[in-house]
């Protein structure tokens, strides 16, 4: 019976969407090379757990029912779920003869967007392209084997196919043509972020071909992130693809480390202008409440720019049981292009219960690159106010409010967005 309720509630969705397709006549604003950032998402992620962590699981630390279970129940059953089990469904756990997971999410939104800023001001808003309607932004499906890492050698892969408004800004720009670029369809499009075999033996694993990055806290999946919408420096200073080999190595009970080579940034199996980077970092467990996470990237971005150097810090705090907070610094800085891109951001999150969450990002960003039709050396503010509301374990809304200022007062927009995304 919950089953059904929520197939119908899933197919009201696509009503709605079905609805919006056939009315968008609004196109995007073509992104410059290498401009597309896709980060590792998890299957339930969640938002307070950085996902330079992991990369592209679906990993216990970082599911939305693990982080809120036990925090706060509106009942003495421990579920103040609207509807439905207390546990989600699952198009497919693993439970089978390979191993083999497949599932996946919908994430349908409405944004308001007084001046559409990606046809006046660059993509500053990133995923917020199509304003003032309902929009299919993300139908994503996935199969995937975990590499078990016990006492021999085990091997595992992940695939992710992804339509949607979303698409165009996780399509792999940083080549001219080839693999998913030209999978272009108006608004919409779509996206192969993922493609990567994997081994693991013990505290070691190594993936091959094209796969998210380790870098950054914000990531593109819906399931993601708490927020709808994205900060400029997750859009505009972090990579979100890579193609090469990297591994991971687990040094001690709390230290891990990250190192590999990659072919610049957001490139598929091309390594278009000379890209050629190596790509390293740490993942340190200070303290049970206390994690810190440092990623680089170091060497010839290619499409966009010749030499540069980028680095990430990633702070994640549990100051309380339910009270977590994020801090995150990056710096990227282009030869070629005099590109300097510096940002922090901070993230404070506060569990009331199984289905409440409210959320707090507060960013400065600093942008120095004129490619981006942005001018020089200007400075980036954005307060965002947020909820999460679980009504079933399978449907999370997250409506939101954003105040967006500039120096040159280019960029004060005022907006609120709102979207629901469904697991499966």
């Amino acid at each position: 019976m919950e089953l059904r309720r929520l197939t119908l509630a899933i197919a009201a969705c696509g009503v709605l969407v079905n609805s919006a397709l056939g009315q968008v006549t609004w196109q995007t604003n073509s992104l410059r090379p290498g401009t597309a950032r896709t980060n590792d998402v998890s299957y339930y992620a969640a938002e307070e757990v950085s996902p330079s962590d992991e990369t592209a699981t679906a990993e216990a630390d970082k599911s939305y029912e693990d982080s809120w279970s036990g925090k706060g129940s509106c009942d003495a059953k421990g579920s103040c779920y609207l509807f439905g089990p207390d546990e989600p469904w699952q198009l497919s756990s693993g439970d089978n003869a390979l191993g083999v997971r497949v599932g996946g999410w919908v994430a349908a939104g409405y944004h308001t967007n007084p001046e559409p800023l990606s046809l006046v001001y660059g993509d500053g808003l990133a995923f917020l392209d199509v304003p003032d309607g309902i929009r299919l932004h993300q139908s994503w499906v996935f199969a995937e084997r975990a590499a078990a890492r016990d006492s021999g050698w085990d091997w595992g892969f992940r695939t992710d196919l992804l339509y949607g408004t979303d698409a165009h800004t996780t399509q792999a720009y940083g080549q001219l043509s080839g693999w998913d670029v030209d999978w272009d369809n108006g608004v919409y499009g779509w996206a192969l972020p993922q493609l990567y075999a994997e081994i693991a033996r013990e505290n070691l694993s190594i993936k091959a071909g094209h796969f998210f990055t380790p870098a950054g806290y914000e990531v593109v999946g819906a399931t993601g992130n708490f927020f709808y919408s994205h900060s400029f420096t997750h859009y505009n200073s972090e990579p979100f693809t890579h193609s090469g080999v990297m591994a991971t190595a687990n040094l001690t009970d709390r230290l891990e480390a990250y190192g590999g080579w990659v072919a610049g940034w957001d490139t598929a199996f091309t390594s278009q202008d000379g890209g050629n980077m190596g790509l390293g970092g740490l993942a340190y467990q200070a303290t049970d409440a206390i994690k810190v996470i440092y990623i680089t990237t170091i060497g010839d971005l290619g499409l966009r720019g010749g030499d540069a150097y980028y680095h990430g810090f990633v702070v994640d705090l549990a100051l309380t049981e339910r009270l977590g907070w994020v801090i995150q610094s990056d710096l990227l800085s282009v030869g070629e292009t005099d590109e300097l891109d510096k940002g922090v951001t901070n993230y404070l999150f506060y569990t009331i219960n199984d289905c409440w969450k409210v959320g707090m990002r507060a960013e400065w960003w600093y942008n120095g690159n004129v490619a981006n039709n942005v001018p020089d050396n200007t400075e980036h503010t954005a307060l965002t106010f947020g909820l999460n509301y679980r009504p079933h374990a399978n449907l999370v809304l997250r409506p939101e409010v954003r105040w967006n200022r500039s120096q040159d007062d280019q960029y004060d927009v005022d907006l609120f967005g709102i979207d629901a995304v469904v697991t499966f």
